[in-house]
């Protein structure tokens, strides 16, 4: 499971030639060209599922955040045109903010987090595919949005009855606005890996 998510894409549009989220909130572009910008995503996020289908299936889950609402679901359009023809890659680009998905004894929420409270994620996760949570033995919450680790280890926030919720760090720069605000962590992506029978059995940082 390969998760297109978090505000993968820091703008969702350009207004008067200044970058903007989804709702209009100028954004401190790093690359102000967006067309360089989905050139470089472009590349880089076919090249990452062509090495993952060159060991097995891929599936891509598409997941909008308060940044990039319409930006990611065009992107997904272009990755479902580029693997049309290619059976056991499978692109999951409904627009929707929540998706559910079950590997073997494992149930994955994922979400970007925006306008949910932390506490009630949990509850969501029960509500929004009630027959997977029963019959799944373990429950991973991905979201994004704060982009930083928690003190806790393997970036896990919060653990609740059995359910973990993991805040997924960012990739990204720093740009200037997060600089000013103090919101600086380290760089970085993590994967899971997960058995069928026994859940998240291993987790490794890149950077």
């Amino acid at each position: 499971m390969f998760p297109i998510a978090q505000d993968f894409f820091n703008s969702d549009r350009t207004v008067e030639g200044v970058s903007t989220t989804h709702k209009g909130t100028p954004q401190d572009e790093v690359t102000p060209v967006e067309l360089k910008t989905v050139k470089v995503v472009e590349k880089t996020i076919t090249d990452a599922i062509d090495k993952l289908a060159s060991i097995a299936s891929v599936d891509v889950i598409m997941t909008p955040g308060n940044h990039d609402l319409t930006k990611t679901v065009m992107f997904g359009c272009l990755l479902e045109a580029y693997y049309r023809n290619t059976p056991h890659v499978t692109i999951t680009n409904d627009g929707e903010k929540h998706h559910a998905y079950g590997y073997g004894q494992t149930y994955f929420f994922i979400t970007h987090g925006d306008g949910l409270h932390q506490q009630a994620m949990p509850l969501l996760m029960v509500q929004f595919a009630p027959e997977l949570f029963g019959k799944t033995k373990y429950h991973e919450i991905l979201s994004g949005h704060l982009h930083n680790k928690s003190q806790t280890k393997y970036g896990v926030m919060k653990e609740t009855m059995g359910i973990r919720h993991t805040v997924l760090p960012s990739l990204t720069m720093a740009d200037r606005w997060h600089k000013s605000k103090g919101y600086v962590s380290v760089s970085e992506s993590i994967c899971f890996i997960c058995d069928k029978e026994f859940g998240i059995v291993e987790t490794h940082s890149f950077r």
